[in-house]
């Protein structure tokens, strides 16, 4: 079946009806601009030749400003938007004019020009735009209507966003940060600047950390929130924050959540410095602890968490961990069987290490179920010892003169 078509200077030649209805209801109280494109985009319709020039182009607009005449036309119930990358739109028979519901892109035309100026300036020169299309910018009208937003402070907002993300920063990130702006009570164009230079800081303070981490994104909002509890509400310096992050050097996926665990058990402990000594402490405890109870590797972190329990919840000495180990290293789960006799020790008083070999001894001689799993070779079985002032004096242990005494030799 042939296709026959006019030619492109064919179609120029050709004429595009125009209703009166349109040009003495519509046309008067439309911006210039977006009468424009609504000839423009007429004429493609009546000229399929012409239907691939490039409107943006031809009128020398940006796709911005495209989608907002549309917008209105659409409003006004001439046409309807079918899609928006690429934007598609069908026209329809001009009727009754349609007021504008909540506002709408007439009662707003000031403010869309100053967003268009203002996208410009912020996106202009790394050569991108951003396109915000009707459900968009409806959105955007319900800052203003809803939540109460000045019309600079929701343009501020969304040159924060993108200066944030960048020009794919999404409608919902926007709309977040809009109602969470509302409820901190950032209305005015004031406001929003001193909240933008403030949020600036908290970045800049969230990502020293993340670089420290290797990571090269941006702090999330959690992790921004957290940041902001450690400097303002603990009034922690930057610092502080930096040092306590030693204490996650051994975690395979730091964040912001175990940081802030971190940070609040030093603050428990007096200080960060006070803190990273005792981590300093435990982290020596549970290498020796390790060594002795025949596991070749370093403490994971909940093991770590068990160590700070038993020697300063517990209040049980460092010697009596140690020598839990030994004890241990006959089993088949080591730390397991620490955690047991640290337990047993615990809820039976045992603070001394005489009273741990006595108990251990009892244990030893009470009958038991065989378990393959528990019988180890003897040959296996490491000797046993005695630890002396000089052995624990690097994990900051002084032994008691009593315990001493007690000790068999």
């Amino acid at each position: 079946m042939p296709q026959c078509s006019f030619s492109r200077t064919a179609a120029l030649l050709n004429a595009t009806p125009v209703q009166n209805l349109f040009i003495a209801e519509y046309m008067p109280k439309a911006p210039d601009a977006y009468v424009k494109v609504y000839l423009f985009g007429l004429m493609q319709c009546f000229n399929p030749a012409l239907a691939q020039e490039d409107m943006g182009l031809s009128l020398g607009m940006e796709p911005q400003a495209l989608a907002e005449a549309f917008a209105y036309w659409q409003a006004q119930g001439l046409v309807n938007i079918l899609g928006e990358d690429p934007l598609r739109v069908e026209y329809k028979a001009p009727a009754t004019p349609a007021p504008l519901s909540g506002g709408g892109a007439r009662r707003y035309g000031a403010f869309n020009a100053a967003l268009q100026e203002a996208l410009r300036a912020s996106l202009g020169e790394s050569g991108k735009s951003r396109v915000f299309f009707p459900a968009d910018m409806q959105r955007i009208y319900d800052w203003i209507e809803v939540f109460g937003l000045e019309e600079e402070a929701a343009i501020l907002l969304i040159q924060h966003c993108l200066a944030e993300r960048g020009p794919r920063a999404s409608m919902r990130y926007m709309d977040e940060k809009a109602r969470r702006w509302a409820d901190a009570g950032v209305l005015s164009a004031e406001d929003a600047r001193r909240r933008i230079q403030f949020e600036k800081e908290l970045q800049s303070g969230a990502q020293a950390i993340l670089r420290r981490w290797r990571k090269s994104r941006q702090a999330t909002e959690d992790e921004l929130a957290l940041y902001q509890k450690w400097t303002k509400e603990w009034g922690l310096s930057d610092e502080e924050i930096l040092g306590a992050c030693a204490a996650l050097t051994a975690a395979e996926k730091p964040t912001f959540a175990y940081l802030d665990g971190v940070l609040e058990n030093a603050r428990l402990a007096g200080g960060t410095e006070e803190y990273a000594r005792r981590q300093a402490a435990l982290e020596d405890l549970g290498t020796n602890a390790f060594k002795r109870a025949g596991i070749q590797r370093r403490p994971t972190a909940s093991q770590r968490m068990q160590l700070d329990t038993w020697v300063y919840a517990w209040h049980m000495s460092p010697e009596l961990v140690l020598l839990s180990a030994e004890y241990a290293a006959r089993e088949s789960r080591p730390f397991a069987a620490m955690e047991r006799m640290m337990k047993r020790w615990h809820e039976e008083g045992i603070q001394t290490i005489a009273a741990a070999r006595a108990d251990h001894g009892r244990q030893e001689k009470a009958p038991q179920k065989p378990s393959p799993s528990q019988a180890p070779s003897r040959a296996l079985r490491p000797p046993q010892r005695t630890y002396t002032a000089e052995d624990l004096k690097h994990i900051g242990v002084k032994l008691l003169d009593d315990e001493d005494e007690e000790e068999p030799q």
